[in-house]
């Protein structure tokens, strides 16, 4: 997403997802004590089938393996579930505060923030 571009989280709720373009996401630190299957989280909200996915970043094509936890540049209200590959979620590179763009067309779902996740 270019700077121009304008995507709020406000009037949106836990379960609520974005879509179109291109967004600027880092990994979680301290989303492991958010327990539950991400991947079937990320499911319920969007009606689509993670099996199918690849991984969300940019430059990747290993298949998606989990629901990453993850910020997305400007829209701190929540953490966002994204389908990656393990190789991205515990990739350092990618951890709070670093930066990397997903491709286009992902689908982020919001979820809470825990009181051990941290920006």
């Amino acid at each position: 997403m270019s700077d121009d571009d304008h995507v709020t989280s406000q009037g949106m709720e836990v379960g609520d997802y974005l879509e179109g373009g291109r967004y600027e996401v880092s990994n979680v630190v301290g989303s492991s004590s958010d327990g539950g299957n991400k991947a079937a989280f990320w499911e319920e909200h969007t009606g689509c089938s993670f099996s199918d996915q690849t991984c969300s970043m940019l430059g990747c094509g290993n298949d998606a393996e989990v629901g990453g936890h993850m910020y997305v540049k400007r829209l701190s209200r929540f953490c966002w579930i994204l389908p990656i590959c393990q190789e991205c979620n515990k990739n350092p590179d990618l951890d709070y505060p670093c930066f990397m763009e997903t491709k286009a067309n992902v689908k982020l779902v919001a979820r809470e923030m825990t009181d051990e996740m941290y920006e």
